[in-house]
């Protein structure tokens, strides 16, 4: 985290965690409620720390596996993530499933939050209420 770690007191990092959060309830790994938002790209590699594109939303459990496998990486260690995603793809992007993952997405995970298009940035609201394809009392 190191020099970046101030954006998490601000009060920009709290409503970009609050709008993630209730867009993705769920963890964008193992399907339980989410309490985490994760960084996709590092904030160290010159991730974006308030850009909704690179937020994923996790439970605790998750969030601390895939940090402890970020850092690991980072510092040069042999990491390994277990189990698969929401999707059904394996966790660990040097899977050898996730090699040749359409649109050379190796490496990048598969459940990070879906950028909005830019018509869904009209109006004050960056998120909807509820997620696309879902109605109100449907």
């Amino acid at each position: 985290m190191g020099k970046h770690k101030n954006i998490y007191n601000t009060q920009r990092w709290q409503r970009a965690r609050v709008r993630a959060l209730a867009c993705h309830p769920l963890c964008a790994l193992c399907g339980r409620p989410a309490t985490d938002v994760h960084h996709v790209k590092a904030l160290e590699d010159g991730g974006a720390p308030f850009d909704e594109c690179n937020l994923q939303c996790l439970c605790h459990e998750c969030h601390a596996r895939l940090t402890q496998a970020e850092t690991a990486t980072r510092h040069g260690r042999p990491a390994c993530l277990r189990g698969c995603g929401v999707d059904g793809q394996p966790v660990d992007p040097r899977h050898e499933w996730n090699a040749g993952a359409p649109g050379g997405n190796a490496g990048t995970p598969s459940s990070a939050l879906p950028c909005p298009q830019p018509a869904d940035r009209a109006g004050p609201a960056h998120f909807s209420k509820f997620p696309q394809g879902v109605r109100h009392g449907a």
